[in-house]
């Protein structure tokens, strides 16, 4: 079976297992963060909800995967106007996808609060995609060094998604009901190609 055949019918596994009651929400989120830290073959992935103020929508972090570690908490915020050029870009193109994040102007807003806090180098990030509504992002982070990310990369990690989005939505529902949320650019509209264009053009 082709290596993205096998992820994906992992997720469906994963998905089944926690519906079944055989795994855990937080276990069913943990092993379908693996099969996305594989398809992307990247350090870590680290979950994002939109958290809305009365004047603006903050991005609240939930949960970080690490390659080889055990699922976390975090709190971490973003206000918007830290992400503002970022998130829009996002927003038009479905996906984001950086090779030098320390450097890429888009994301100067999160530099100090979180890509030097983290030792962020890169990231590819999409978004929460539910019933086409974007909930929130999913990033797909390289620590510490910049790296480009392939066209296989960017296409693994976008079939991906949406299974890992189901996932979410079964272990986070209740709360994705009170979030606030925004039409996005369709993932499967996405061209890799001029995605990875636009990166290049940013170096």
């Amino acid at each position: 079976m082709a290596p993205h055949r096998t992820r994906l019918a992992a997720l469906e596994a994963i998905a089944d297992a926690h519906a079944s009651g055989l795994a855990s929400g937080r276990q069913a989120v943990a092993n379908a963060l693996d099969v996305l830290i594989d398809a992307a073959r990247c350090s870590r992935v680290s979950i994002w909800l939109f958290e809305p103020t009365r004047t603006a929508r903050d991005l609240r972090c939930i949960v970080v995967k690490a390659a080889g570690q055990p699922l976390r908490d975090d709190r971490t915020l973003l206000a918007e106007s830290q992400y503002a050029d970022y998130f829009a870009a996002l927003v038009e193109r479905g996906i984001f996808a950086s090779a030098d994040a320390m450097r890429d102007p888009v994301l100067l807003g999160m530099r100090g609060v979180y890509l030097q806090a983290n030792g962020i180098g890169a990231l590819l990030d999409m978004a929460l995609n539910i019933n086409g509504r974007a909930y929130g992002i999913v990033c797909c982070e390289q620590i510490p060094e910049p790296r480009p990310w392939t066209r296989g990369e960017i296409g693994a990690a976008r079939a991906a998604i949406t299974r890992v989005g189901f996932v979410l939505a079964t272990r986070f529902g209740d709360a994705l009901k009170s979030l606030d949320s925004v039409p996005i650019a369709p993932l499967a509209a996405t061209d890799p190609d001029s995605t990875i264009g636009e990166m290049r053009r940013r170096e």
